[in-house]
């Protein structure tokens, strides 16, 4: 797992911006299950209305292969999100 993020806050005072993104991977030995591979990626950009509270919008995509008979089962999920980010 890799985890990245920037607060333009602390550079650019009055630019309220926030930019994540995260990569999560784990190959057939360490996977869960009949699992061959499992991969999520996420990034997006936050908007600062609060001090610890901002308006999200961000991608996610979800990959995940299976062994399962007759052969190999791929699941895959592509999403667009928004959201609202509270932070402690």
């Amino acid at each position: 797992m890799v985890l990245g993020k920037y607060d333009f806050r602390q550079a650019f005072t009055g630019f309220p911006v926030k930019v994540a993104a995260s990569i999560s991977m784990a190959p057939d030995a360490l996977s869960f299950s009949d699992t061959n591979r499992y991969l999520e990626l996420s990034a997006g950009i936050y908007v600062c209305l609060l001090r610890t509270g901002a308006l999200g919008v961000g991608y996610r995509r979800f990959e995940a292969r299976f062994d399962q008979p007759p052969g190999e089962v791929e699941a895959t999920d592509d999403t667009l999100f928004v959201g609202f980010h509270l932070g402690f």
